[in-house]
């Protein structure tokens, strides 16, 4: 690590926890970007993060924070027996423009994560020994998704152990970390893998790492060339029931265990770019995914607001082969039109088969230029659930308009 990025790391964590004249201790967390429940947990207003008033024989002793906005904060816990606990949430480095080493999103975090955990005690003894530093899984994951660190150290003349527990929601970092006395280290181990499990963390969509993987994914996309640009998919009214079956199959946008799942923050290598309009204000980049558009899942066009994280994509995740009601309604192949970004997942419209290209631009573009009608089921993820508000109703379910 060279030493400018030394320095940058630093400055970072100073950010993060010294005293500016606004990072003063909290009775409640600060405004716009937290409320305070009657039963005294504090709930963030943007992903829904909750840090409950006591967690298990943990009581919260106040909060601190580096942003009058609230978009780091960290929440203090203490235990009876002197086992101290620390919630950190802050905006991910890698969605704040700032370029840092690293592999993937969660060891550009990382690197920052481990000087924010150096600053708890910044009167240690001597040089810390690290027990334990490795990647782990946190929550459903098929692959590790997080990282943990475990010091041991001296200061004041008595042993302590640290750990931290980090990973990545959505735009947000989140950090668990939980230090005392040497002889409690196994409390402290459990306690840090309960956390991961027995606190409630909300969920976000797979589409907020495009927002950190701007502008790099399109810099490095390849042309697509020539690509079969035909189809005969129009948009129709799919009726609630079908609507509703969709819904509950995008859930899988919110899951670690989605790989198969088209999407670029899984897997960018089959999507290429087809070409770049403008929709109003806001450049469009059209991509072509190469993957086998017979098989479920599958996508075959995909539409990206260039820097905002926003993602259009005609997709197919399974089929509906003998269910009357498709039948019905002329649906050959389930095709549908989802809009996702840092928070949400929306159905917008469901079409009969594969769209061409030109339909599925035009699509996109009375989008971007028209009123659009409310989506047909709308997808979040707050603590320990995700939740689906299906929105059908007749104006809902028209065909998406084609710009005159």
């Amino acid at each position: 690590m060279t030493y400018p990025i030394r320095l940058l790391l630093a400055l970072l964590a100073l950010a993060c926890f010294s005293a500016p004249a606004h990072a003063e201790q909290l009775d409640t967390p600060p405004a716009p970007l937290w409320r305070m429940e009657a039963n005294g947990d504090a709930v963030q207003t943007d992903l829904g993060f909750i840090l409950p008033a006591r967690w298990r024989d943990f009581e919260r002793t106040h909060f601190t924070s580096s942003r009058p906005d609230g978009a780091s904060v960290m929440a203090h816990y203490r235990r009876a027996d002197g086992v101290r606990m620390g919630i950190l949430i802050q905006l991910r480095v890698d969605v704040r423009g700032v370029a840092m080493p690293g592999t993937d999103a969660i060891e550009r975090n990382w690197s920052l994560i481990r000087v924010v955990g150096d600053t708890e005690f910044p009167d240690v003894e001597g040089q810390p020994e690290v027990l334990a530093d490795e990647r782990i899984l946190w929550g459903q994951a098929a692959q590790p998704n997080a990282r943990m660190r475990l010091r041991a150290y001296r200061r004041g003349g008595q042993n302590e152990v640290q750990g931290l527990w980090y990973r990545n929601i959505g735009l947000w970092a989140v950090v668990v970390r939980i230090s005392g006395p040497a002889e409690r280290r196994p409390e402290i181990e459990a306690a840090g893998r309960a956390a991961m499990t027995g606190i409630q963390w909300p969920g976000a969509p797979l589409t907020a790492e495009l927002r950190a993987l701007a502008p790099r994914f399109p810099r490095d996309l390849p042309e697509c060339g020539t690509i079969d640009r035909a189809g005969t998919g129009e948009p129709i009214d799919p009726g609630p029931a079908i609507s509703a079956m969709i819904g509950t199959a995008l859930s899988v946008y919110f899951l670690d265990t989605a790989r198969t799942l088209p999407h670029p923050a899984l897997d960018p290598r089959p999507y290429c770019r087809i070409e770049t309009f403008r929709v109003g204000s806001y450049e469009v980049i059209a991509l072509g995914w190469r993957g086998d558009h017979a098989g479920f899942p599958a996508a075959r066009y995909a539409f990206m607001l260039a820097g905002h994280g926003v993602f259009f994509q005609f997709e197919g995740l399974f089929h509906l082969n003998g269910v009357a009601e498709a039948e019905r309604r002329g649906i050959r192949r389930p095709v549908w039109l989802t809009l996702s970004g840092p928070r949400k997942v929306e159905l917008l419209t469901v079409l009969t088969d594969w769209p061409s290209y030109e339909r599925a631009k035009e699509i996109i573009i009375a989008i971007g230029t028209n009123h659009r009608t409310p989506p047909l089921v709308e997808l979040t993820a707050p603590p320990g659930q995700v939740h689906a508000t299906v929105n059908y109703n007749a104006e809902s379910a028209r065909p998406a308009p084609t710009p005159q």
